[in-house]
Formats: C-alpha cells, sequence, structure tokens
C-alpha cells in the first residue's frame, strides 16, 4: 500500500512575515499621499465656504439696507450651533429687511440663524472663518488688510500645509473687495509665497 503526501504544504513562517512586511510597506508609502489629498479636498471646500460668507455679508447688508457683521471668527461646530438656533428675535431680516435691534453690527450667528448661510457647507472643515473689519486693517492674518470680506485660516487639523504657522511663513486665504461694485477676488496666500513680514 502505498502512502499518501498532501502536496498542499501551506504558507511558511518566513513568506507570511514577508508578504505582512510587503503591506506595512505599501501602506506606509500610501497614507500620507492618501491624508494630503484629503487636506487638498477640505482646503477646496474651505475655499467655496469662504466666497459664501463673503457673498452672505453682502447679501444681509443689500437685505437690512445697511446692516454690517461684526468682526471676529468662528468654527465649523459654532456654525452648526447658530444654525439651530431662531432667528434674532421676533423680526427675520429676511423677510422684513429690518434685524429686531438697532445695534449697526449683527453678530455672525445672524447669517445662519436667518438662512444667509448653511452650516452644511462649513460642516467639518478644519478652519476659522473670519469676517474682517472692511475699513481698519488688524495686525493679525487674514485681516491685515483693509477691504477684505472674509478670511480663513486652518487649525491644526487641516494639514501641516494649511495651518497657521509661527515665524516666517503662514497660509491664509481671503476674499476681497474690489473697488467697483461687489465683486470678488479670491485671494490664497501659501505658506511657500509669502510670510508675515510681507503681507
Amino acid at each position: 500500500m502505498k502512502k499518501m503526501t498532501s502536496k498542499n504544504k501551506g504558507f511558511t513562517l518566513m513568506e507570511i512575515i514577508f508578504v505582512i512586511l510587503l503591506i506595512a510597506l505599501i501602506v506606509n508609502f500610501a497614507l500620507p499621499a492618501f491624508r494630503a489629498v484629503l487636506y487638498d479636498v477640505k482646503n477646496s471646500r474651505a475655499k467655496t465656504a469662504l466666497k459664501k460668507l463673503a457673498e452672505a455679508r453682502i447679501s444681509f447688508f443689500k437685505t437690512t439696507r445697511g446692516y454690517d457683521i461684526q468682526p471676529g471668527y468662528f468654527t465649523a461646530e459654532q456654525a452648526k450651533t447658530w444654525a439651530g438656533e431662531a432667528c434674532e428675535g421676533n423680526e427675520n431680516p429676511v423677510v422684513t429687511g429690518i434685524p429686531s435691534n438697532s445695534t449697526s453690527l449683527k453678530p455672525a450667528s445672524i447669517l445662519f440663524q436667518c438662512g444667509f448661510l448653511d452650516w452644511r457647507d462649513f460642516e467639518n472643515l478644519p478652519y476659522y472663518f473670519y469676517i474682517c473689519n472692511l475699513n481698519y486693517a488688524t495686525d493679525s492674518y487674514p485681516c491685515n488688510k483693509t477691504n477684505v470680506y472674509a478670511g480663513a485660516i486652518g487649525t491644526d487639523k487641516a494639514g501641516k500645509k494649511y495651518k497657521e504657522h509661527s515665524g516666517d511663513k503662514a497660509y491664509w486665504m481671503r476674499v476681497f473687495k474690489t473697488h467697483d461694485k461687489h465683486q470678488f477676488i479670491n485671494t490664497v496666500v501659501d505658506t511657500e509665497d509669502e510670510g508675515p513680514a510681507g503681507a
């Protein structure tokens, strides 16, 4: 009687270790590239949201016949919270054209509360969004020039390329007001191009 031998030996320990190391090596090279793509996508979304913020500010100014938004900044989380709140007082400026009190500068929250902006445009964006004073420049970016409607700076979660830096280089983006009518110049100053000294 002949002895039966199995031809299916299976994988050796060395072969399994080699495959695991190969997968780890591929992941090690692919993960940073994948993250960079995600950061770029979020940056592109942030630019779109920033332009919508500037447009909403102008729309609010026109609808309310001269009221403006108070300079300051907000995050995506704040935008979501504000969107769940009621429109300021009993007077909806979208309907009446007049906010409920006479203060000339309104908080950014009113843009979300009263439907000038949709919080979902800002959802999960790791950026600080700024409302700038059109007539006065501040010492800090992105509002360090006049005629800036809105700006944005990345948080630590925006990726190394897009987050705020200290030292010689900085990244921010902003939307300018032009001298004729209300048109936009979407200007992005990248970390490679310009630092805090020269904005």
